[in-house]
């Protein structure tokens, strides 16, 4: 059976090869299509779903999963036989992935779902979070904390197999967070929202900003010292822990989509108008670095007082990286992809850096930005967040609540 030849409603949306000779391809109208002879043959198998099948993994020559709309089913014997396991999700999951024949999670529109043997039983990872996480914030490869649409707060301190939801007191959308260590942690969001933890997110208090306008991001250095921008030109500044934030003014009404502080004095700010200012001074006055390339830009993350990356998009259409050694005097990049909208950046050190997209797309850079690769991410949802730990540990987070996590570097 040729696979190119079958009807428009069983088209394959993903296939996996478990050996040289063997594989599975799966579609829709519950189509899963087995191969034994390389692809010369394909024999229709039955796979107790009438919906589509988006994806198929196999871990080794006989252990492999498919996943659908609501439907997860798993093989022991290469994909001659499919058994149908239980899923807590009544909508599509979208990609799978083991580990080892056990461990394995799938990803799909409802978030992700966990199993730890070998899909006997399947977990939310999440808790059933279905808002948009829109940024995360990770200290050490255990903890990490997540916010997203309606006030959501998700906290791992398990290495991302378990997030549990946290009280926030508000419904309004938060947009970004930033943690210094596991205790001491600040939250911003719509019409000036500011949330402020000291116990790791077991209670979270509202904290006063000045201002009704979208608050889009925030760093802090340490437990004292934080700037957070937002629309209209917004830059609020505080030295006692959010205690009292004080208004800086740059004299432009600019939406700021991204801040980055290295110390207590030495920050970077982008504009979605293409503008990138600095301070050395803490805010006490910014000066406007020149790129002439037309970026709306969209985050910033610094290693150091001199290296860092900003992402955004060019003409409406192309993503750009741009990328700095000497503290934004000159930044050089590339543009790349038609479509590939970048949505944030996180630098582990002044070689390895990851991006994710609109698109759900991650790339990947470990040479300083000279180049960088695509890595699968398994959705389709956009990413909205990245944090990385280290060059090998990373969290990204996006809509749909969909949380993605590596220990590999994302390999």
């Amino acid at each position: 059976m040729d696979v190119a030849k079958q009807r428009r409603g069983s088209i394959s949306r993903s296939v996996s090869f478990a050996d040289a000779n063997t594989a599975v391809a799966v579609g829709g109208a519950g189509t899963v299509l087995r191969t034994i002879d390389g692809g010369v043959t394909w024999t229709s198998q039955l796979s107790e779903s009438s919906g589509i099948l988006w994806a198929v993994s196999f871990v080794d020559a006989q252990n492999g999963t498919i996943v659908g709309d609501a439907f997860i089913a798993g093989t022991r014997d290469g994909g001659a036989t499919w058994t149908r396991q239980l899923t807590s999700t009544p909508v599509s999951l979208w990609a799978v992935s083991f580990a080892d024949p056990d461990n394995g999670t799938a990803v799909g529109l409802a978030g992700m779902q966990r199993t730890t043997d070998g899909g006997a039983t399947w977990t939310d990872q999440i808790g059933g979070a279905t808002t948009d996480l829109r940024a995360v914030s990770s200290v050490n490869k255990n903890t990490a904390t997540a916010v997203g649409g309606a006030g959501t707060i998700l906290r791992t301190d398990d290495g991302g197999d378990t997030w549990l939801f946290q009280a926030s007191g508000t419904t309004r959308a938060l947009n970004a967070v930033s943690f210094t260590d596991i205790n001491n942690g600040t939250v911003v969001g719509e019409a000036g929202t500011i949330l402020r933890t000291l116990d790791g997110g077991a209670t979270w208090t509202a904290q006063s900003s000045g201002t009704t306008s979208n608050l889009r991001a925030v760093s802090f250095v340490d437990a004292l010292h934080g700037t957070a921008v937002g629309e209209a030109g917004s830059i609020l500044r505080t030295t006692d822990g959010g205690a009292a934030w004080t208004r800086q003014s740059t004299g432009t009404p600019d939406d700021f989509q991204g801040v980055s502080f290295v110390d207590a004095n030495t920050g970077t700010i982008v504009a979605q108008s293409d503008n990138i200012l600095r301070t050395t001074n803490g805010g006490a006055s910014w000066v406007y670095q020149d790129i002439r390339m037309n970026i709306a830009l969209r985050a910033v993350s610094f290693v150091d007082a001199n290296t860092g990356w900003v992402v955004g998009t060019s003409q409406g259409r192309y993503g750009a990286i741009l990328h700095t050694t000497n503290g934004g005097k000159t930044w050089g990049g590339q543009l790349f992809e038609t479509g590939a909208y970048p949505r944030a950046v996180s630098a582990a050190d002044v070689n390895t850096a990851t991006m994710v997209t609109l698109t759900g797309d991650i790339h990947r850079t470990i040479d300083g930005g000279s180049t960088w690769s695509r890595q699968y991410s398994g959705t389709y949802h956009s990413l909205n967040g990245v944090s990385l730990v280290d060059a090998n540990t990373a969290t990204a987070v996006g809509n749909f609540g969909t949380i993605l996590h590596t220990t590999t570097g994302g390999e």
